[in-house]
């Protein structure tokens, strides 16, 4: 084995679990059946019905109105309170399955002399982990052996890996470069690091705690209906007391004899009488000013609203969750995996002549040929293309990992070819270099342009011939053009100069071609985006990505049409904002780019400060705070657990286009409120009068 070491003893962890706690994060309280049920019954309408039920079943007590009177409110009450009771708890014990799955994270671990396996909550500080590629952070700790590459996106939201090395002697060990965050990735490399900090005290567990504190505010169906509940009420009680003067007047003043003398001289049980009489019928007219089928209707067309959405890969944890979406007038939207594919992809390929092409097939089959053999034989990636719809590659970064999906027809074919002599890529260098031989003796090459493109005297044309390389500049304008597209460029070329003891670039290259890939836009995402901005919501993009490449995305997705006043800001000129500069300018913002955790909390709070009813989607463990404070949270499917547990709605497929499906059912469920409304308050009215 690589690593070996003693770990602790069972002694040890008993003790350091005693001192420190476990690694068991402290999560949100989930609400029983019951609790759903308490909190259901607060519903404004729902209290108006229970009032209205106790009063008939009074005036049922007295003989002054019939049974069935109260059972129809009861059967109304209950059957929108259990509806939607039902529902929200169905799909949360649902949602908690899928948590509770993908919770079950086994660890690596030294324990008593021997590597062994134990569970994420189990671990103790002090632990010594070993983290392999595909393994993710168990908890926070220091890195004591290896080295690796760590994808923090869920943290950070910074998409590329970040290079973790073990400390040299004199070194802190706690500095960034030498530390691991729990729900960190490993991309690459092999390591073992000690716990050093577990449970609530991890970075993650901090944030969770932030999210218990985190207020809710009303959403606004509840407000809307708040508001009803209020006139309502107001219009029963000024109905009741009309009914209950118009009585007595008539009572009193058209009676025979007529006067207010004549009444007063009559049997005080005649005039009681009448003072019981003029209470019930106000009474009753409160009792039908009520919409009683309202509740119920909303539970119902909430409910299978949710189950329709559950369909389109949407899973909606809060009743509500629904209504508030379709209510959205400002969407704060991630880009990597929401906008985009969440991967980078070979996008374009340039021969010598500056000649494009999007697609492998596209490409003359033998400069294919050529721009395959060299990829597949130029890594040192292990890959396992026994199944090229399932190909496995260990060992190959995300840049490395995308040219060999490009090239995947070709993977399965290693031929007879042996490596000779390899030169493994560094940022130093920047290139690679295999000198093969067996079916093509031959120095495969890789890297960045600007180095390869030096040693270049010759290219390969559209038949695989090796021309002179003399003019440059259409291949030139077409790389500045990818560049400006946001795309990564890499360079790869062949030569008979065998690799020296320099490790230095080979001389005398002859360019096969330049790859541009970057983080591919989602097919829908344009239509899907030009669909929430025409349904007037405004769209936000917030990345953590460089300001020129969230520029190129949100320019291809469409963000900035139709605003010539569009502004792009990064996360340093928006800390330069007072939170008034931030609320003028949010109209025509469509960009943040190089984002916070801090800037995504900001945003939702100022646009909730200006009446807004404000989205949020979110993958990472950075996002939480903000989905959990936003009106609706969307979660990706692929996100973390503490994201998920914020969300009001999940999005398993991780698609925008899922995201306006439930903007979509949110307004329908909203426009058959209204109907249903209109229709009830003009019986209600109707009745009064």
């Amino acid at each position: 084995m690589k690593f070996t070491y003693p770990g602790l003893t069972d002694q040890e962890v008993e003790a350091s679990r005693a001192q420190h706690g476990s690694n068991a994060v402290a999560s949100q309280e989930t609400e029983t059946f019951l609790d759903k049920l308490l909190g259901n019954l607060k519903d404004p309408i729902i209290i108006i019905l229970v009032v209205a039920l106790v009063i008939t079943l009074v005036l049922w007590g007295f003989g002054y109105a019939d049974w069935y009177e109260g059972v129809g409110i009861a059967f109304a009450v209950v059957i929108a309170t259990l509806v939607a009771t039902w529902s929200e708890h169905s799909n949360e014990q649902s949602f908690q399955k899928l948590m509770e799955e993908a919770s079950l994270i086994m660890v690596k671990a030294f324990r008593n002399g021997h590597l062994t396996e134990i569970s994420i909550n189990e671990l103790v500080v002090g632990d010594y982990v070993l983290l392999q590629p595909g393994d993710t952070v168990p908890t926070d700790g220091r890195l004591i052996a290896g080295h690796a590459e760590v994808d923090e996106a869920a943290l950070t939201g910074e998409s590329e890996p970040v290079r973790k090395t073990t400390p040299p002697a004199g070194a802190d060990p706690a500095a960034e470069e030498h530390s691991l965050f729990r729900a960190g990735l490993l991309v690459d490399g092999e390591c073992v690091m000690q716990a050093s900090a577990v449970g609530d005290k991890t970075r993650y567990g901090q944030t969770m705690r932030e999210l218990l504190t985190a207020e809710d505010r009303l959403s606004p169906l509840q407000h809307k209906l708040t508001v009803l509940g209020g006139q309502i009420a107001m219009f029963g009680y000024i109905g009741a007391i009309l009914i209950f003067c118009a009585f007595m007047m008539n009572s009193i003043f058209w009676a025979l004899p007529p006067g207010v003398d004549n009444y007063r001289a009559q049997a005080g049980g005649v005039i009681l009488k009448d003072f019981i009489t003029a209470a019930i019928l106000a009474i009753i007219v409160i009792v039908v000013a009520v919409p009683e089928g309202l509740p119920m209707m909303i539970a119902m067309v909430l409910a299978i609203n949710m189950k329709k959405l559950l369909s389109v890969k949407v899973l909606v944890r809060k009743l509500l969750g629904i209504e508030t979406a379709g209510s959205l007038n400002l969407l704060f939207t991630d880009k990597t995996g929401t906008l985009t594919q969440g991967r980078l992809s070979v996008s374009a390929f340039l021969t010598g002549a500056g000649t494009q092409y999007d697609k492998l097939e596209a490409i003359p089959q033998t400069l294919r040929d050529t721009a395959g053999f060299a990829l597949r034989n130029n890594t040192s990636a292990v890959i396992d293309a026994s199944n090229l719809n399932d190909v496995k590659m260990v060992g190959a970064d995300r840049t490395e990992q995308a040219l060999l999906r490009f090239v995947t027809p070709y993977l399965s074919q290693n031929g007879n070819v042996d490596i000779v002599d390899m030169i493994p890529f560094n940022s130093t260098r920047k290139f690679s270099a295999a000198q093969v031989t067996g079916d093509r003796t031959v120095t495969l090459v890789k890297g960045a342009p600007e180095v390869i493109l030096q040693n270049c005297v010759r290219c390969l044309d559209a038949d695989g011939n090796a021309v002179d390389f003399g003019n440059r500049d259409a291949l030139q304008t077409a790389m500045s053009e990818l560049s400006r597209r946001a795309m990564r460029l890499l360079a790869i070329a062949v030569t008979d100069t065998p690799i020296d003891d320099s490790k230095a670039l080979p001389a005398n290259l002859t360019l096969v071609g330049v790859f541009g890939m970057r983080d591919e836009l989602r097919e829908t995402s344009y239509a899907s985006v030009k669909t929430a901005k025409n349904a007037g919501i405004h769209v936000i993009m917030i990345t953590g990505d460089a300001k020129e490449t969230a520029q190129a995305i949100a320019k291809d997705v469409g963000l900035l049409e139709d605003d010539p006043q569009a502004i792009i800001l990064t996360s340093a000129e928006l800390a330069t904002l007072s939170d008034e500069e931030v609320k003028q300018k949010l109209p025509h913002l469509y960009v943040v780019a190089r984002a916070f955790p801090t800037d995504k909390s900001r945003l939702v709070k100022l646009a909730k400060e200006l009446g807004l009813v404000v989205g949020m989607t979110g993958d990472g463990v950075n996002d939480a705070p903000a989905v959990k404070n936003a009106d609706v949270g969307f979660a990706m499917g692929s996100g973390t657990e503490m994201t998920k547990e914020s969300g009001d709605i999940v999005i398993l497929d991780d698609n925008f286009s899922s995201l306006t499906k439930a903007v979509l059912y949110g307004r329908t469920l909203f426009k058959s409120i209204r109907k249903f409304l209109i229709f009830q308050l003009t019986v209600g009215i109707s009745a009064v009068l």
